[in-house]
């Protein structure tokens, strides 16, 4: 038997073995080199191979994990250039301005490397990055609008967009949660 690594956690996975789910992470797994999955292999669920190739990681949550990346480098650098640069200017009091300094540079430092790693699990369909993307988005919007925010609706709009989207079969087989009837609008008979 040939073993190969999972996809999501890199685990060895043996292949031809009868259960096709990485032991480690329970993502399930099928061997999509050519020829290689036989009947004995293939379960009831997977399709008899068509020649297409598996599908991967949807569009949609690879510009998601993107985006939380490249926010994440622009909250630490920009955190660490107003630590550096703005704050000294503020030179009325010694004291306060250092206690500014190493607070707000903290602050955005943990920040920017929360939205990195957010990204990275988004990216590589850990579960807990599920959860956490949809709880920020909600945060968000709710936030604008406890605050009263002139942003409120378009923020509304966006992360019902964003939740939505997470609620997807294919997205949340990617997560490997598992999917949900989502209801849909259906004509009734006349």
């Amino acid at each position: 038997m040939a073993s190969l690594r999972c996809p999501r956690c890199s685990a060895m996975v043996e292949v031809g073995g009868k259960q096709p789910h990485c032991p480690e992470c329970n993502f399930p797994y099928r061997d999509s080199r050519p020829g290689a999955q036989t009947a004995s292999t293939r379960t009831s669920a997977d399709p008899a191979p068509t020649g297409e190739p598996p599908r991967g990681r949807p569009f949609g949550v690879t510009v998601i994990g993107a985006l939380d990346i490249v926010g994440g480098v622009a909250i630490l650098t920009s955190g660490l250039v107003l630590a550096r640069a703005i704050l000294p200017m503020l030179a009325t009091n010694p004291q306060l301005v250092q206690l500014l300094r190493t607070s707000f540079g903290s602050v955005t430092v943990v920040l920017g490397a929360f939205a990195i790693v957010q990204g990275i699990g988004v990216l590589r369909g850990d579960g807990w990055a599920w959860t956490v993307q949809i709880a920020i988005a909600v945060w968000s919007a709710a936030s604008d609008v406890v605050r009263g925010a002139d942003s409120a609706v378009p923020t509304i709009a966006l992360t019902a967009l964003v939740v939505w989207y997470f609620l997807r079969p294919a997205v949340r087989r990617w997560f490997g949660k598992t999917p949900i009837a989502l209801p849909t609008l259906r004509r009734l008979p006349a």
